[in-house]
């Protein structure tokens, strides 16, 4: 066989090759950053829980602040639940006092939780 011919049946196995790996590492990398978002929100959602539920048992007018970045989906408090949703999938976790409603996105935020008489006002803080 003539060594170009050769050479060039080489070059288009080694290129179907790379073009195969770039393919399954590609969708590879998509999945991992979903994972990162879900578990990323389901972290936030838990930790809004976690402060509701600490504040429940203080004293009224305590306040307390949480920052975070929510790399994809939303999260909407109401009554006594916390929901995160991210494309079809969602997580709902319950708080044992009531919550003021609000709704947040993808991007950084900062919310300020503030105990009253009725349960726990939520609202966020502007930039």
């Amino acid at each position: 066989m003539h060594p170009v011919i050769s050479s060039a049946i080489l070059f288009a196995i080694f290129v179907g090759i790379s073009v195969l790996i770039l393919s399954y590492s590609t969708d590879y990398f998509a999945q991992a950053k979903e994972n990162l978002a879900w578990d990323k929100g389901i972290h936030v959602a838990e930790e809004i829980v976690g402060i509701a539920n600490e504040l429940r048992n203080l004293p009224e007018g305590t306040e307390r602040k949480y920052s975070f970045y929510l790399p994809g989906g939303s999260i909407t408090i109401c009554n006594r639940s916390v929901v995160f949703a991210y494309g079809n999938n969602k997580r709902i976790l319950h708080t044992k006092i009531n919550l003021s409603e609000i709704s947040v996105g993808k991007g950084k935020h900062t919310l300020i939780f503030r105990k009253d008489r009725g349960g726990i006002a939520v609202w966020e803080e502007k930039p």
